[in-house]
């Protein structure tokens, strides 16, 4: 059986198209963290950004906010990768739960759109900021 070149060009085509958009993305997602990590500072409720999902060493691969580091996080440390909308609404839910089971339900959570040059961080807990128009 003889293939000609038009044959084999597509057939290359077609392959090198496949692993290039299955194998390039860059992110999976996002989670939210649910269990601190405190060795790589981070408390529970932070936002990060999901790359890679092990099934073999039962892990993620995570971005570390406001750096380019990544390091590897039990599958159990953080909510099931999403879309970043999304990952906002669970969020919320973390922080519905977080303040029912610590403070009794007595907090108080607040949801502001502001600018960001208002919000100011202490450097002591990644989800507490201040505003300060």
């Amino acid at each position: 059986m003889k293939l000609n070149r038009k044959t084999v060009a597509f057939a290359l085509f077609i392959i090198s198209a496949i692993f290039a958009f299955t194998s390039c993305s860059k992110k999976i997602g996002y989670s939210v963290v649910l269990w601190s990590i405190p060795e790589e500072n981070l408390s529970d409720g932070t936002i990060v950004p999901v790359y890679i999902k092990s099934n073999i060493s039962h892990c993620y691969v995570i971005g570390i906010p406001d750096t380019e580091l990544k390091c590897e996080v039990p599958l159990w440390k953080i909510s099931e990768p999403t879309s970043k909308r999304k990952v906002v609404d669970v969020q919320k839910k973390y922080a519905e739960y977080h303040n029912n089971s610590q403070f009794k339900g007595k907090g108080n959570i607040i949801e502001l759109k502001v600018k960001a040059k208002d919000v100011q961080y202490a450097g002591d807990d990644i989800n507490e900021f201040g505003y300060f128009p």
